[in-house]
């Protein structure tokens, strides 16, 4: 897998021409390639003032059909964008603690 921030592919010329985030954000999932790794697409609004309501209303919305185009909830490219959404190291047979999992020192409470 070839991620980058900006661009989703295979990195070998053998395979179709990598687009953008942005260009696959009206593409189905099956569009986006990789699907050894990606369970799904998140939608992740901007949090700025001028987001309208309904959008961050949707924020961490998850579309899971591989042969659909996810909705249309911004209007705007500058309100949100559909995001990626990875297997667990436990869904692609690795036997590790997720980072989730790992406590955070810095959330203790100190006394």
């Amino acid at each position: 897998m070839y991620f980058n921030g900006l661009t989703l592919g295979a990195a070998d010329a053998s395979s179709p021409a990598r687009k953008t985030v942005g260009e696959l954000q009206n593409e189905p999932m099956s569009a986006w390639g990789n699907n050894d790794v990606i369970t799904g697409l998140q939608f992740c609004a901007t949090m700025q003032l001028r987001t309208p309501l309904q959008v961050l209303l949707r924020h961490g919305e998850i579309h899971t059909d591989r042969n659909t185009k996810p909705p249309r909830i911004a209007l705007e490219p500058w309100e949100g964008i559909w995001l990626p959404r990875l297997k667990t190291l436990r869904e692609l047979g690795l036997d590790m603690v997720e980072p989730a999992d790992i406590p955070d020192e810095f959330s203790k409470t100190r006394t």
